[in-house]
């Protein structure tokens, strides 16, 4: 018999194609990367990355996940850490264990009884209309929106 108590899936059902292929990157836990990391499809990070990770589809941090950067996506769903910047042109889920030190650009925030958050969130602006309008200030204590000079 079946457990009644319903689980929550915490790596992503992979997305099966027309062809039979599926296509899900997957960094394992121990595993360090250094630099950009770019996808066109959706990634699944339980490793380390210092750097930028930049992907097309969704982008999964495992519990054990770190990101000491930036990580845009489509949509982002945390469950590890992130020290910096979380960019999603649709919406930024935060379970009960992710932790987020930084600043956090979406159209959508949903967040989980639990999760640790410390920073900025943008919220209701296209991401690329963001990133091109965002400054730090040079004392880097604080952050604010201000239009590039033309």
């Amino acid at each position: 018999m079946p457990p009644s108590r319903k689980t929550k899936e915490i790596a992503p059902r992979i997305k099966r194609e027309s062809d039979g292929s599926s296509h899900l990157n997957v960094i394992a836990e121990g595993t360090t990367v250094k630099g950009t990391l770019t996808s066109s499809s959706d990634t699944r990070m339980g490793g380390k990355l210092d750097g930028e990770l930049k992907v097309d589809g969704t982008i999964y941090l495992t519990e054990d996940g770190f990101v000491d950067g930036s990580i845009h996506g489509k949509d982002v769903n945390i469950s590890g850490s992130v020290k910096g910047v979380v960019t999603a042109a649709n919406k930024v889920f935060l379970t009960g264990t992710a932790k987020i030190e930084g600043t956090i650009s979406a159209n959508r925030l949903v967040m989980e009884d639990g999760a640790i958050f410390n920073g900025e969130c943008h919220m209701g602006v296209k991401s690329k209309d963001l990133s091109s309008s965002f400054v730090p200030s040079t004392n880097g204590k604080d952050k604010k929106l201000a239009k590039q000079p033309a």
